[in-house]
């Protein structure tokens, strides 16, 4: 008797503002999207994802969706996506119910892809792709919020690269700069090692180490 399989969905593509966004369900049953830019078709890596969870997938798709179609550039894009997945994480675990936990697991797998920052030589080929600077946008009297810890229970250590910027000090305050990218010392803030002491829009442009910070830097 031969064997009948149901098709897998096919592939959606569809065109918002600057992104090119295709969404599939995987092999596995899982959501995955791909971002490309829509002139040119170049491949954006830190706006490609693929998660079980389709709660969390329709979150990153909003997300990216309205970056696109507000000109938003990838890396401010990609600000606003970690901001909104630690702000669906506090909410979820607030639920305190047993449905909740995996979608805990899932964001969080999603949130450690930002632990460490992208290659800023990337960062310059995806600007240079655009052709400009996009300013990003904060709602009047609102200041983005960054949390300090994604979970109650543990925070992540620094990575290599965080640990040597944590050595540089200058009396506790670390800027950002050549070889200090503004998502280092995000990731450091939310990590709990430092409170944030400038920031121009989502973009931190200084923090304080605590005192957790400054013993981290002083063993690299």
């Amino acid at each position: 008797m031969q064997q009948i399989t149901a098709a897998r969905p096919q592939p959606d593509t569809r065109t918002h503002g600057s992104f090119e966004i295709t969404a599939q369900i995987t092999v596995d049953g899982g959501y995955s999207i791909n971002t490309l830019t829509a002139t040119g078709g170049t491949r954006i890596p830190e706006l490609c994802f693929s998660t079980p969870d389709r709660d969390t997938y329709r979150l990153v798709y909003a997300v990216i969706r309205e970056g696109g179609i507000n000109q938003v550039h990838p890396d401010g894009v990609r600000a606003a996506l970690t901001d909104a997945l630690i702000r669906e994480l506090h909410e979820v675990q607030r639920r305190r119910d047993s449905a909740s936990v995996s979608r805990i697991e899932h964001i969080n797998n999603l949130l450690d892809r930002f632990d460490t920052p992208a290659d800023e030589a990337m960062l310059t080929e995806l600007r240079e792709t655009f052709g400009r600077s996009i300013d990003e946008t904060v709602p009047a009297g609102q200041q983005p919020q960054v949390a300090r810890s994604r979970s109650n229970v543990e925070r992540k250590p620094l990575t290599a690269a965080q640990t040597r910027i944590a050595a540089g000090h200058t009396n506790g305050i670390i800027r950002a700069g050549k070889g200090v990218g503004w998502l280092s010392l995000k990731s450091m803030v939310r990590k709990g090692y430092a409170d944030i002491l400038t920031q121009a829009g989502q973009k931190i442009t200084a923090i304080r180490l605590n005192e957790r910070g400054l013993a981290a830097g002083a063993v690299a």
